[in-house]
C-alpha cells in the first residue's frame, strides 16, 4: 500500500509480458534510468522504468508517483526516477 494515497495491491496484480519487441532507442533511455516505452503486443505499449537501486524494470499501471520496488524495497518517484523522501 502507498502511504501516501493508500491505494493498495497485491502479488496477484503483478503481470509478466511474453514476446517483447525491443527497440534501442527504448532500451538506450531504460539503461539509462529514463522512462522507456516498450511494445508488448501489436496494439500494446506499456512505458517502464528500472528500480535505481537494483534495476529490476518496473511498469506502473495506476496510483501515485510514489513507488516501492517489490525486490529490494527502495522507495523513489516513478515520473524521476529519484529516492523518495
Amino acid at each position: 500500500m502507498c502511504m501516501i494515497c493508500e491505494e493498495q495491491w497485491s502479488a496477484e496484480e503483478m503481470v509478466v509480458h511474453a514476446a517483447i519487441a525491443l527497440d534501442m532507442q527504448e532500451v538506450a533511455k531504460l539503461s539509462s534510468g529514463e522512462l522507456a516505452s516498450i511494445k508488448v503486443g501489436p496494439s500494446l505499449t506499456i512505458t517502464v522504468r528500472k528500480c535505481p537501486k537494483c534495476d529490476i524494470v518496473t511498469e506502473k499501471n495506476g496510483g501515485c508517483d510514489h513507488m516501492r520496488c517489490a525486490r529490494c524495497s527502495h522507495e523513489y518517484y516513478w515520473s524521476t526516477g529519484k529516492a523518495y523522501h
